[in-house]
């Protein structure tokens, strides 16, 4: 049986990777707007991603190494490609995982979406976060000026934290010293031990 060529398995692997990238754009809401031709001329455009990609699947490590930030995805140009959102074979390149991320992360000014700050705050509601963390937030906000409105919101917060406190002041629950055998109410555990019936 002829044994598959590298050419051969290079064009299998660039057709799953071209596959996985179409369903993470389009799972993104994206229009991709490349054929897996213009993929592959995309790729051969980067000669020298292309040839160490060669190399991996020789080495069979080909997808260990493309999930590492060392391997090769297809993303934007740059920022302006990206904040555009146009998929297409002028706007897309090859670039490693970790160029890749630097394109795409938020530049000082910038501020996320409506869509994106709620998919962040459902993340974060209900979870606590570490010491050392709270520790380091309060270190950076130290110092920093406070709106109005920042500060309105503070105190209503404040003033709720303190409702909450007088209530359950005022409404305490029973405790333990409120029911008999606890070892700190004879007449309780006398009056249980009344209520016994002998046998």
């Amino acid at each position: 049986m002829k044994s598959t060529s590298i050419d051969e398995k290079v064009y299998a692997f660039l057709h799953n990777r071209y596959t996985a990238s179409k369903d993470y754009q389009e799972g993104q809401n994206r229009i991709f707007n490349i054929s897996f031709n213009e993929y592959c001329k995309i790729w051969k455009r980067s000669l020298y991603q292309l040839a160490r990609l060669k190399e991996r699947i020789l080495m069979n490590d080909a997808w260990e190494f493309m999930a590492s930030d060392d391997g090769y995805v297809l993303t934007w140009k740059d920022k302006a490609a990206f904040k555009a959102g146009i998929i297409n074979a002028e706007t897309m390149e090859i670039k490693t995982r970790k160029k890749s991320k630097r394109v795409c992360h938020m530049q000082p000014g910038e501020t996320h979406r409506p869509e994106s700050i709620e998919k962040i705050r459902k993340a974060r509601t209900g979870t606590m976060q570490s010491p050392s963390v709270r520790q380091a937030i309060g270190r950076a906000l130290k110092g920093q000026p406070k709106s109005a409105e920042h500060k309105a919101k503070m105190k209503a917060a404040a003033l709720a934290r303190h409702a909450r406190r007088r209530e359950q002041t005022q409404n305490p629950i029973e405790t333990e010293s409120d029911f008999p055998f606890n070892g700190k109410s004879s007449v309780n555990q006398l009056t249980a031990l009344s209520q016994i019936p002998i046998q």
